[in-house]
């Protein structure tokens, strides 16, 4: 409606013409007939015709990655997903190539994220249950007011203003960060909004949000800028800063795009990692990636990061600017209808980062900013801060812990 009235008030025929000899009121049919038509489709979509069976908009390339999926759910699979529904395998038995190629059971997939995250466990283990949680107050309940709206506006759940799904959001939300002692993070949002609309209840969307902000094993204090702190997200800003020490020796044509950049996986990986890769790709790519950091923990997004741009380091080199860069890979990761081969790699490479890995390198970085008495100075002088700090970096290279070469390292 609000279409058609624009163009029928922007097209006047008794006053505008194209030429002295042809009244714009020709054009007018075709304007109102492309309206019209323009109106059916977004009707299409407001109604759900053309969702997938999550309720998130379909787009072009969704069909094809989601028959792809299907096609690797081969026999062997079936075999090992059976075995998973029936707890054959405890978690460090689960195949991460199983779930690579076709993700965790659909059926149990929930539960099982409950489980592997340890929000089971803490829920049980909890003097509080999830209904007696207080709801915060004062600017976090402001900044979750504000996120609502705006939550995965592809998803049919979330669509409706005050609809049962916001409203499911928001009481999560407001109960999480009531007990979580930073309060609301901007990201949070997306995660738990991705839990709801994956079929989690309200009760498994906190625990595993619970999981995701204060497990050690995931994204532990990474979500802690809330109501402007002016020292949030130092632990993912530190994470980060050690991607891009990996970054230049991994994709070094990539970091030339980079060159006039401080801390360039920042502004390029920080919201992947903050949002765990959600609406970042197609929905069921999504699941399975959630599959595979639940399993291996923070690590694994950086491993899938770093596969992302090295894989794409040639046809992203050809840009000047970071921000074109950004969106290159936003609409490459989202129209990729096979990203099986990054995800196993992320999972199987022999030179990808670990825990063990990931310890070190932070022990690092704090040395070197002790030494340098600035975070910045610390990036700038990543390599040559001090011979301890080298003979440190090259100790975690020769254990296998992580992929930086030594040689010609102080150098650069």
């Amino acid at each position: 409606k609000a279409t058609v009235s624009v163009l029928y008030w922007a097209t006047p025929s008794h006053t505008l013409h194209l030429n002295a000899q042809m009244p714009i009121f020709v054009f007018t049919p075709l304007i109102w007939t492309g309206a019209a038509a323009a109106g059916y489709y977004a009707k299409r979509l407001f109604e759900g015709e053309e969702v997938d069976r999550l309720g998130y908009w379909k787009q072009p390339s969704d069909d094809a990655a989601i028959q792809h999926i299907e096609g690797l759910r081969d026999d062997a699979y079936k075999e090992w997903a059976e075995g998973i529904r029936n707890d054959k395998w405890c978690q460090d038995k689960i195949d991460r190539k199983f779930v690579a190629r076709g993700g965790l059971p659909r059926d149990t997939r929930a539960k099982l994220w409950m489980k592997i995250s340890g929000g089971e466990e803490k829920k049980n283990l909890s003097k509080t249950q999830y209904s007696e949680v207080k709801e915060c107050t004062g600017c976090n309940r402001t900044a979750v007011g504000k996120d609502i709206n705006r939550t995965l506006p592809r998803c049919n759940l979330f669509r409706e203003p005050g609809g049962k799904g916001q409203q499911s959001l928001e009481t999560v939300l407001l109960k999480f960060s009531g007990a979580y002692r930073h309060g609301y993070t901007q990201s949070m949002n997306v995660v738990t909004g991705f839990f709801l609309s994956a079929g989690c209840t309200e009760e498994q969307a906190f625990w595993l949000l619970d999981a995701v902000v204060q497990g050690h094993k995931y994204s532990h204090d990474y979500y802690t800028d809330a109501c402007g702190d002016s020292d949030g997200l130092r632990q993912c800003r530190d994470d980060l800063c050690i991607f891009d020490m990996i970054l230049n020796e991994r994709a070094p044509k990539l970091m030339q795009v980079f060159a006039e950049t401080v801390s360039p996986c920042y502004i390029v990986c920080l919201q992947w990692v903050l949002c765990l890769f959600v609406d970042y790709t197609q929905t069921e790519y999504s699941l399975i990636i959630l599959d595979l950091y639940f399993l291996e923990g923070l690590p694994f997004l950086y491993n899938l990061a770093l596969s992302i741009l090295i894989t794409y380091e040639e046809k992203m080199s050809h840009y000047v600017d970071i921000q074109d860069v950004i969106e290159a890979l936003r609409v490459t990761l989202r129209s990729q209808v096979n990203l099986t081969p990054l995800l196993l790699d992320a999972v199987t490479a022999p030179n990808r980062l670990t825990h063990d890995s990931l310890s070190k390198l932070r022990e690092m970085l704090l040395h070197m900013k002790m030494v340098a008495k600035d975070e910045e100075g610390a990036r700038r002088e990543l390599f040559s801060v001090e011979k301890e700090s080298f003979n440190l970096l090259k100790t975690t290279v020769e254990e296998g812990l992580c992929c930086i070469k030594v040689t010609g390292a102080a150098e650069a």
